[in-house]
């Protein structure tokens, strides 16, 4: 096996987890609830979101997420958890969206 591909396989617990969960290792989905009585924006918390994120990132390997939406309000969301891949329907939304959110990043004020 070559060596970027042990690299690039997530760790056990998260493999693990997965399994647990019945989830496929190769997609996890993270969509906006139909019913609104959670404080949480998507299906799995932030909290997840985040916390996969960095360790796959850790592994080198893209977290993407499919917002099909053009409610440009999920794309900095999703920015803000990390996320920065999107595969969209809705691309015009998604680049206006991100061009605005690292303008605002980056002319933020240094604390």
């Amino acid at each position: 096996m070559p060596s970027w591909r042990k690299q690039a396989s997530p760790n056990k617990s998260i493999e693990a987890a997965l399994a647990i969960a019945g989830i496929p290792a190769s997609r996890i989905e993270v969509s906006i609830p139909k019913a609104k009585e959670s404080t949480e924006p998507f299906t799995l918390s932030r909290a997840f979101i985040v916390e996969l994120g960095q360790k796959l990132r850790a592994h080198h390997i893209l977290f993407q997420a499919l917002p099909y939406t053009d409610d440009a309000g999920v794309y900095t969301e999703l920015a803000d958890l990390g996320l920065m891949s999107f595969a969209t329907d809705h691309p015009d939304v998604a680049m206006r969206e991100m061009k605005n959110y690292y303008d605002r990043k980056h002319s933020a004020p240094k604390s």
